[in-house]
């Protein structure tokens, strides 16, 4: 399991990036970008229909949690979608962006010697 902050995206200003969902308007933070990749993915494979599926079921149990877990299948996955999605949809900001997604998880600690 990867586990992830949910962080507020910031643009280059260090403002917190705006996200509407439903009408309702918030800050860009992984929940957010997770959901958006979730439903922006063609469900054209089988592997990309069970990954999609995988992270919306994750994101539903997680709502509003401070740390989002999700399967490293899923995030391996996501690592390669990620890139042209965060370019389309976040332009500017997309570069932290896919790298918060490839490497932002909390890392196990490693024991001193």
């Amino acid at each position: 399991m990867k586990k992830f902050k949910n962080v507020v995206f910031r643009d280059r200003k260090g403002q917190p990036i705006p996200f509407s969902m439903d009408g309702v308007e918030s800050e860009l933070n992984t929940w957010a970008v997770f959901f958006i990749f979730a439903r922006a993915t063609p469900t054209d494979t089988m592997e990309n229909a069970r990954q999609s599926r995988l992270l919306l079921e994750a994101l539903e149990k997680q709502d509003k949690a401070d740390i989002i877990e999700i399967e490293d299948s899923t995030h391996d996955w996501l690592k390669d979608k990620a890139g042209p999605v965060c370019a389309r949809a976040w332009r500017d900001n997309a570069e932290p962006i896919w790298e918060f997604i490839k490497e932002g998880f909390i890392k196990p600690k490693q024991p001193k010697e």
